[in-house]
């Protein structure tokens, strides 16, 4: 058990307070609701200049969806009455909470989220840490890696910067490929706070095998309980499978957290093309790391981190999963207990602090 200062032991930390962890639902393992990412913003291809100053609309739409970190109105959602009403419709559908990952470098709004939360009656439980370096904004190499941890643990325990709106997990913790020093200094400051106060860590890891491989030493060497972890973004990092079978092996949480997402990133913002996987294939992957033995360490979620996402927008919006994606599950065999196990069980298991 932690050694955290709060008696939260068995219990989850929301925006608006502490709960039972049997009280949760259905639950999302990475969103984003109140989100500025003005900070990964790339400027539009050549064949589209004047992409980047567009105000979303049903005429720009899918050129929207299929570059969506070349336009700044895309990136920007800040709106708490349109926000309430995106995630009432997950709750209307039967969902019970969302894991809200904007960490610093995404300009979330805690105290946004609060009213959100209040609002769509839906839970919302807010992480907190340092994004990849580009959105930093500051050089974290000026600050020790203790005072970087006090910092973490006080935005659990008293408040996310300065309100009083308490993180209920580490993430998404950022880091690139290659990893940047500020990021290893901002991994190794989430998990002394980790070690303080129980609460698990969400990793956004650098695209490709090698960055991952890293990742993974780089816990291990420090003793870091896999099940106090979750490993993002496996369903659109390109990553081999070589490398999601060393995740699931070691026994981390694994996060296919991009479902209804099929975004082309181009060639000027990656070394390579990145093409993310249907959601077909995503549920096919699944089903091979059930058979394996693995469903124990399955969550999904949907990651909406642009205005295109939600259904003010013309997007799916935060219920897509429940309204599609498991309808699709069945379909493909998923019994009612790999069902509840992925999207109840494990972020619940996942987020209830030690």
């Amino acid at each position: 058990m932690a050694d955290h200062a709060l008696d939260r032991a068995g219990k989850i930390q929301t925006v608006t307070g502490v709960i039972d962890p049997n009280t949760l639902g259905i639950t999302h393992i990475h969103e984003h609701i109140i989100f500025d990412q003005s900070a990964v913003y790339y400027e539009p291809h050549p064949e589209f200049p004047e992409l980047g100053e567009q105000l979303l609309s049903l005429q720009n739409r899918w050129l929207f969806e299929r570059n969506p970190f070349n336009n700044r109105d895309n990136l920007r959602f800040t709106d708490v009455s349109l926000a309430a009403a995106e995630v009432q419709r997950f709750g209307a559908a039967g969902g019970g909470a969302l894991l809200e990952l904007s960490s610093t470098g995404m300009s979330g709004d805690p105290v946004k989220l609060r009213s959100v939360s209040e609002e769509s009656g839906v839970t919302i439980v807010a992480g907190t840490g340092w994004y990849t370096r580009q959105a930093h904004g500051v050089d974290l190499s000026a600050r020790s890696i203790d005072d970087l941890a006090a910092e973490l643990i006080s935005a659990t325990e008293t408040g996310i910067a300065d309100t009083d709106v308490q993180a209920g997990c580490f993430g998404e913790i950022g880091l690139s490929a290659p990893i940047e020093a500020d990021e290893l200094r901002s991994l190794e400051a989430t998990i002394i706070a980790h070690q303080h106060t129980g609460l698990g860590i969400s990793i956004h890891p650098g695209m490709g095998d090698q960055p991952l491989f890293e990742i993974l030493d780089f816990l291990k060497a420090r003793q870091v309980d896999p099940q106090r972890v979750a490993i993002g973004h496996l369903d659109c990092f390109g990553f081999s499978d070589y490398a999601i079978d060393r995740v699931a092996d070691d026994g981390y949480f694994m996060a296919w957290d991009n479902f209804g997402s099929t975004h082309f990133m181009p060639t000027q913002r990656l070394a390579k093309p990145l093409m993310h996987a249907s959601d077909g294939e995503r549920l096919r992957v699944l089903r091979r790391y059930i058979d394996r033995g693995h469903v124990a360490q399955i969550t999904i979620g949907q990651d909406l981190s642009c205005k295109h996402d939600l259904v003010t927008f013309g997007g799916g919006g935060y219920s897509h999963i429940i309204a599609n994606v498991i309808p699709m599950m069945r379909v493909l065999g998923f019994s009612n207990t790999d069902i509840d196990t992925i999207t109840v069980v494990n972020p619940r298991q996942f987020l209830t602090i030690e």
